[in-house]
């Protein structure tokens, strides 16, 4: 749905299909934008934003997390420590646009 939503309204958009893989794109080349959900396969999300801060850390100012996982105090401990912007799952598509938005202008 986050793809489908992106590239209707004029972005482009590259997917990964787990954290490993998102990991190796982002260290091949520049992103305008990161959004990534907190649990993914092989790699979470918080492992990904981790391995970032050591390895490419002018990348995290990019990063958008998604979660349905707002009930984990970890999880939320981890986000408002790194002040990382979130969206909690279920979202409405106007909030994921002005999200996008928020970032892109920052």
């Amino acid at each position: 749905m986050v793809v489908r939503v992106l590239e209707q309204v004029g972005y482009q958009v590259e997917t990964s299909v787990d954290g490993l893989a998102a990991l190796e794109k982002i260290e091949a080349e520049d992103h305008d934008l990161i959004i990534c959900d907190v649990r993914m396969p092989r790699l979470s999300g918080i492992d990904l934003y981790k391995r970032l801060s050591a390895d490419r850390s002018e990348v995290l100012g990019r990063i958008l997390f998604i979660t349905g996982d707002t009930v984990s105090a970890d999880t939320i401990g981890f986000i408002e420590a790194n002040h990382i912007p979130y969206l909690g799952k279920p979202f409405e598509i106007q909030d994921l646009l002005e999200a996008v938005q928020r970032k892109l202008r920052a």
